[in-house]
């Protein structure tokens, strides 16, 4: 950053991966961020999460180091029916550089959550160190004034405000139309989550083959059952999601729905259980036997690996619609908290990762008399893009007329469909957030040199 350049003082509410990506990708052009973030980090859970080529060529320009995250590499795909283990296709990705600009990775949460944090507040990189504030919770934002008040009163202040607070944000209702409804929904479907040490599935002779199969496998049963498998921490754990009907067991002679989560069975109608999975966070407790049960039918084979899951999760699949605007005077809506995504793409933690990017390279050189303007540049950015990716999320691949009525209704949306898995990854993998942002800003200079010949 040069002397003349502007800068902001920018508030981001909330430090997972939207906000902290955001603190990098502001921090390198010269922004001073402080980051507000409600828990503690003394508990850091997580799961897996796949980090695809169109997030990884802006982590490496960031310079996110993949053996100091323990990275793992998912070179390949492997698909196979569920209960016979015949495979269905099986696909390389060792072309990925070429054509996309990097390999695909798989990380662990928390792993990805520390090399962000350290490329957020270590001192020697572009600009200056984020500060990070825990235990400060927002509980009222201003956004015209760009004021955030925390629970214990203190006042706070910045010329942006970056909500990247997650898919239950209270604050909403301050960039909504009026009417339009965007409480989560159920999809009918949840997702077990679970992690197995390596060396725990290694001495089987029945398992160790799969563990020979690069990258990710899947496994097809019937409906929309299915189990994700794939490995993190540098190949030391495996990672497991496991998508399945929310209806999975029925009282007998009773038309009241029975589900349990955990060692918890709770008996309540549809509308009542929708709503109470509506508050339901990423780390419900579920059990193992409850998971062996669900995919009882499942080859022997499979059962065996989810036998050795000692802690089972249970993350309700919600799906809400995608908003009409993400921003209303200095604040900004990103990640969950503006698009939240389903697993089905494995986008939810790429696209955080665009909306960053997209944040700092069309708020370089930015002063508070520009916000406004830069907003909507931002918008025009990436609400096609993400709002297109949100309800690809919600489909399989073999629904493409099912995504195409969805898609369509999306303002901004130009394209095909993508219809198979190939069309699929040149679709999310290709998009470069760095051309689309320097287009959008060549457009607004073209236009306000147009006004100005025009006013002479």
């Amino acid at each position: 950053m040069t002397p003349t350049m502007k800068s902001l003082d920018v508030i981001i509410i909330g430090a997972g991966i939207a906000g902290l990506s955001t603190a990098i990708a502001l921090r390198r052009v010269g922004h001073h961020v402080k980051v507000f973030e409600q828990s503690s980090f003394a508990d850091e859970v997580g799961a897996a999460i796949q980090l695809p080529p169109n997030a990884m060529r802006i982590l490496v320009k960031w310079g996110f180091l993949r053996d100091r995250a323990r990275l793992e590499l998912c070179g390949a795909a492997l698909t196979a029916r569920a209960d016979t283990l015949e495979p269905l296709y099986k696909g390389s990705f060792s072309d990925f550089t070429d054509k996309y600009g990097s390999m695909w990775y798989s990380s662990h949460r928390v792993d990805l959550h520390n090399e962000l944090k350290l490329l957020a507040t270590q001192e020697d990189a572009s600009g200056k160190p984020v500060e990070i504030h825990l235990a400060s919770k927002v509980v009222d934002i201003d956004p015209n004034a760009g004021i955030i008040t925390l629970a214990d009163g203190s006042i706070h202040a910045g010329g942006l405000i970056v909500a990247a607070s997650g898919i239950h944000t209270t604050f909403l209702s301050l960039v909504l139309p009026p009417g339009q409804d965007i409480t989560p929904v159920s999809t009918g479907t949840s997702a077990f989550r679970f992690l197995i040490p390596t060396s725990d599935l290694l001495p089987n002779d029945e398992i160790a083959p799969f563990m020979k199969e690069p990258g990710i496998k899947i496994f097809v049963g019937q409906g929309s059952k299915r189990l994700v498998w794939y490995p993190c921490r540098g190949g030391e754990v495996q990672n497991f999601v496991g998508i399945h009907p929310d209806e999975e067991q029925r009282s007998e002679g009773c038309p009241i729905l029975r589900y349990q989560y955990g060692t918890y069975y709770i008996n309540e109608t549809k509308d009542t259980l929708t709503e109470m999975m509506g508050k339901t966070d990423f780390h419900a407790s579920s059990s193992r036997e409850y998971l062996l049960e669900t995919y009882k039918e499942f080859s022997p084979v499979l059962l065996r690996v989810m036998e050795k899951a000692k802690i089972v999760k249970l993350w309700p699949l919600l799906h809400r619609a995608p908003l009409r605007s993400w921003h209303t005077g200095r604040l900004i809506f990103i990640g969950d908290a503006a698009h939240p995504m389903l697993p089905h793409q494995g986008q939810a933690g790429a696209q955080a990762i665009e909306d960053a990017c997209a944040l700092g390279l069309l708020f370089e050189d930015v002063g508070p008399e520009d916000v406004s303007a830069r907003l909507k540049l931002y918008e025009k950015v990436r609400m096609g893009r993400a709002g297109a990716v949100q309800v690809f999320s919600r489909f399989g691949q073999d629904q493409a007329d099912r995504v195409k009525q969805e898609v369509e209704m999306i303002e901004g949306w130009k394209g095909v469909v993508p219809a198979n898995i190939g069309e699929f990854h040149d679709w999310n993998f290709s998009w470069d957030v760095y051309s689309e942002c320097q287009r959008v800003l060549d457009e607004e200079r073209l236009e306000k040199g147009n006004e100005e010949d025009k006013s002479k």
